[in-house]
């Protein structure tokens, strides 16, 4: 684009984004002889030149524009230089910009949601609740880690997600089936959170938010949310820094019949996240890096289930009951630190060197759970005055270790990493039985007890590996490799919860007491894999890989009998190795792209959730099988168009023991209905883009019809709109969840049926966000 340099009536010029890649061009007459001309890029410096014109000179400005294909190394994966063609399995990443959009039309504000809408295979929107219970990858459990560090407890309360706040994600690396990758616990795969980095120069960004949720009342009292986001990165010479903060205040959430939502981790909540980036750059081939991240999720609720569904006959959603602002002992939170120190060594004897050292806590305290009425409609007698009917469960958690990995080349197509793994994990796990007195008389929460319903242990797991990738030719890859795992448990003995002996403490007896012990775990698990490039545009891959893990030590807490009990030879805590195929095909052109694969994978002793007739659920192990097919596609038709599509679609089988009926389907908690999404987008305008998105969740009868689950998994569709206007001093962005006020039972919530009834929750309602953002 030409501008000549010519102000003849007027001594300032202007023009907004004239061309794409340009945001600005100002001039400004400083004298008769001198003219400065302004010129702001979007992405960088744009290239400008003078050249000769009739009268005088013309501006020449040409932006430089970065490929829009930039290649990602998947950090995920542990090989270096790995990107994502090159990897013979399914992988999702999801950048910035998506996460940003997601994330203003997830009420939660949470990364579950945001994965539930655009990773195949993985289980929808849980839409009222950060938990990710009965949303699973491919059937299975999902390892999540930030930044390589794993989240995951042994004791799972189904909060490894609400660790962080999506404004300090950089990307969300997604490995989608059992990978023995990083050790214990991923075999449904891998979900790698990788933080936001430090910036060249001084940079700083700033975002304020306010949402508020529609139903028949579009804008009811107290159903408004807010939130801010600060950060600021720079560098000076060698060193690079960088602090990202966030503040989201949530209030009421209303469904789509205007009525309030007892969602007891949600309402009234208040999370705070801190991310601090420190980096030395000690020459051009070694770095140092350290990242902490600091989330604290603290509940203030004012509404609860008031519980009276449960006696109404029928499934009815849950209904609100005004509490008061009850005096905690222990307040209601969740706190997570997570602190990481890298180095990096790009020639260490022509090897690459990669260490790791990480601690990461864990600190629990749930809201008040009262079991009295449940009590009281259960035992024929009238209970006692002092009956421990109130708990608050409470759990802490820590992990350290190091992770040590080289990479060495022997070729330029052939090369194997190898290096060790060690993770401490220590798990205190506590009953906190409550005060009926002080709660009745003053609604204080006091500690009366403290009992522990699970054995309290340290698990100490070591990893050694090694895989090699050989690019046979240009267009046969093939990767391979090996890991030894051994994970040794100590568990101290423990007193059976009264919650779940009640029966007994009301006879008058003695809770059970369990001894502990030690338990060794050990196996080698492998992989191997093929990628086969048929063009420069199409691709072919085969996987073969396997994972391995213990189950959680929690469900010893379901033991009855101390004398019959054996932790050597009892089954609930024998380890779990699954057996994964995959064949896949991947298509890139200019203006589509798409994915599809199927799976199949196995277990001798599979860790099947079934779902009681009491509405708790329980863990029987027995042969497990999973299979299913995903697929994407994205095509864009036009420069100012985007349609693009996902689908999921997997089932599950267990056989059961003691059943004599051979494989069943698995329970709804364990596998989700077939889900379809649909986006359609468009640049309406330069600098105004739109967004129309679906997401389809069929049903699922199969548990029920063979008498494996106690619920039917109904399906239902929503649609969400996503509208940013670029203004010339920052981004304007609307987000509409649920456009259309659709009222319906997520299917995270579906499985809450008779004794848990009151937890059978309904979705928001139609929910407005505004966010602007501001870089400078």
């Amino acid at each position: 684009m030409l501008y000549y340099l010519s102000l003849p009536d007027t001594e300032e010029f202007s023009a907004k984004n004239p061309i794409t890649g340009v945001t600005n061009v100002a001039a400004i007459t400083i004298n008769s002889n001198t003219i400065r001309v302004t010129i702001e890029g979007e992405t960088s410096l744009p290239i400008a030149s003078l050249l000769p014109a009739d009268e005088g000179l013309a501006l020449s400005v040409e932006p430089v524009i970065e490929d829009e294909e930039i290649e990602v190394v998947i950090q995920a994966t542990r090989r270096a230089n790995a990107k994502e063609e090159d990897i013979p399995r399914s992988i999702t990443v999801i950048p910035r910009e998506q996460i940003e959009s997601q994330n203003s039309v997830s009420a939660t504000n949470n990364v579950t949601d945001i994965l539930g809408r655009v990773v195949p295979g993985y289980g929808p929107p849980t839409a009222i609740t950060r938990r990710t219970r009965s949303q699973s990858l491919r059937g299975r459990p999902a390892l999540i880690l930030i930044d390589g560090v794993v989240q995951n407890s042994n004791l799972s309360n189904d909060t490894e997600l609400n660790t962080i706040d999506p404004s300090a994600i950089e990307r969300i690396e997604v490995i989608r089936g059992p990978s023995a990758l990083y050790g214990n616990g991923s075999t449904g795969g891998i979900v790698n959170i990788v933080t936001r980095t430090s910036s060249e120069g001084l940079e700083q960004e700033g975002r304020i938010g306010y949402s508020n949720f529609g139903g028949e009342e579009f804008f009811p009292n107290n159903g408004s949310s807010y939130n801010g986001r600060y950060r600021i990165s720079g560098s000076a010479g060698n060193f690079n820094w960088g602090i990202n903060g966030s503040l989201n205040q949530n209030n009421r959430f209303y469904d789509a019949e205007g009525d309030i939502i007892p969602t007891g981790d949600l309402d009234g909540s208040r999370s705070l996240n801190l991310l601090t980036t420190l980096g030395l750059d000690l020459n051009e081939e070694q770095r140092l890096k350290f990242k902490y991240n600091l989330y604290n999720d603290r509940l203030f609720p004012r509404y609860a289930a008031d519980g009276e569904n449960i006696e109404i006959f029928g499934l009815q959603k849950a209904r609100a009951e005004r509490i008061p602002r009850y005096d905690y002992e222990e307040p209601p939170e969740q706190t997570n630190h997570n602190i990481s120190l890298t180095y990096d060594n790009d020639n260490l004897f022509g090897s690459q060197l990669y260490t790791q050292f990480f601690f990461q806590r864990t600190y629990l305290r749930q809201v008040l759970q009262d079991f009295r009425d449940f009590f009281a409609s259960t035992l024929p007698s009238e209970l006692p005055a002092d009956f421990p009917g109130l708990r608050q469960p409470a759990n802490e958690s820590r992990k350290l270790g190091t992770r040590i990995q080289i990479t060495t080349p022997f070729s330029q197509s052939a090369s194997v990493f190898w290096g060790v793994d060690y993770t401490n994990e220590r798990n205190d796990t506590e009953d906190l039985v409550l005060d009926p007195e002080a709660f009745n008389e003053r609604e204080e929460l006091n500690v009366r007890e403290r009992v522990t319903p699970v054995p309290n242990f340290d698990i100490n797991s070591v990893g050694i590996f090694a895989e090699g990738q050989w690019d046979v030719t240009e267009k046969i890859l093939l990767s391979g490799g090996a890991r030894y795992e051994t994970i040794h448990s100590n568990l101290e003995d423990w007193t059976g919860s009264p919650f779940n002996n009640f029966l007994a403490i009301l006879a008058g007896e003695e809770l059970p007491e369990f001894e502990g012990g030690t338990t060794t775990a050990s196996d080698i698990v492998f992989n191997t894999g093929v990628v086969y490039k048929a063009s420069q545009e199409i691709s072919l891959f085969f996987n073969f890989s396997q994972g391995f893990s213990i189950p959680s030590f929690g469900f010893l807490g379901l033991a009855t009998d101390p004398v019959n009990f054996d932790l050597g030879t009892d089954e609930l805590s024998e380890p779990e190795k699954v057996h994964n195929y995959e064949i896949g095909i991947r298509g890139n052109w200019k203006s589509i792209q798409f994915t599809a694969a199927t799976f199949y994978n196995h277990s001798d002793l599979g860790q099947n959730l079934t779902l009681g007739e009491d509405g708790f659920a329980e863990l029987d192990r027995g042969p497990q099988r999973n299979y299913g097919v995903e697929a994407t596609l994205d095509w864009q038709p036009t420069d100012t168009w985007r349609i693009g599509s996902t689908f999921t679609w997997n089932e599950g089988e267990g056989d059961l023991p003691g059943d004599n009926r051979g494989w069943q389907p698995l329970s709804g908690i364990e596998v989700q209905p077939m889900k379809v999404t649909l986006y359609v987008q468009n640049e309406t305008l330069p600098n105004w883009r739109n967004r129309l998105q679906m997401l389809f969740v069929g049903d699922r009868f199969r548990a029920f019809d063979e008498d494996v689950d106690e619920f039917q998994a109904n399906g239902y569709i929503t649609f969400d709109l996503v509208s940013v206007l670029n203004l010339g001093l920052g981004r304007l962005e609307l987000g509409v969840e649920n456009l259309f006020n659709r009222q319906y039972i997520p299917i995270s919530s579906q499985e809450r049926i008779n004794n848990n009834e009151f937890r059978y929750l309904a979705a928001p309602g139609r929910n407005l966000s505004i966010r602007y953002f501001l870089k400078f």
